[in-house]
């Protein structure tokens, strides 16, 4: 999502469909002759299957090369938003992405992935998928205790952490909403604020 890469899966179903395209057009006779194979789930009948599977018709098949690659490419980014959709309906780290930021084009990487450094870029990705290191976040480690590292009061969560810890927050300026994490405008000296801030709040508990 944050990235706009397919994964290997889809990005392997687009090579595919368009090396049969490329396929389709050539003069070789023994290209022809294995395109025609009815091979039982060969790659020839595996492909047109897929072909199928995406809604892409002979007609698409016989158009430019420029326009078919634009149409299979949206038509494989659909199924693998689609996919993807389906296989995170139960994953909260994915869910709480997906809930909290503005709405994810497929194919288009988050403007934040090139306005900031690697490191400023993971601060912002660790905390729009609950990735950050604090107990809430990794159970399982920390079962047996999960009391703030600072305050030792409240329950370790992310959003204690950045705003509601009264040992680490002495100061209300340096409490860090979801909207300074979540926003697409990363030019915002706030934005660069927040992400200080919280490595400072993250290294005090460490």
């Amino acid at each position: 999502m944050e990235t706009g890469l397919m994964d290997i899966e889809h990005h392997a179903k687009l090579k595919q469909i368009l090396m049969k395209n490329r396929l389709n057009g050539t003069a070789s006779e023994l290209i022809k002759e294995v395109l025609q194979s009815e091979v039982k789930k060969g790659w020839n009948e595996r492909t047109s299957k897929l072909i199928n599977d995406l809604n892409i018709t002979d007609d698409h098949l016989n158009k430019e090369k420029k326009s078919f690659t634009q149409h299979a490419k949206k038509n494989v980014m659909k199924a693998f938003r689609e996919k993807l959709i389906s296989k995170s309906a139960k994953k909260s780290k994915v869910l709480h992405l997906t809930d909290k930021c503005s709405e994810w084009i497929t194919g288009k990487r988050r403007s934040y992935k090139d306005k900031l450094t690697r490191n400023q870029s993971s601060i912002i990705f660790q905390t729009r998928t609950r990735m950050l290191k604090v107990k809430e976040n990794y159970k399982n480690k920390y079962k047996t205790d999960m009391k703030c590292r600072a305050c030792g009061q409240q329950t370790e969560s992310q959003t204690h952490i950045l705003r509601e810890c009264q040992t680490l927050h002495q100061n209300k300026t340096s409490k860090i909403t979801e909207a300074d994490m979540t926003t697409e405008d990363t030019d915002t000296s706030r934005v660069f604020y927040a992400i200080g801030t919280a490595k400072i709040c993250l290294r005090q508990i460490d």
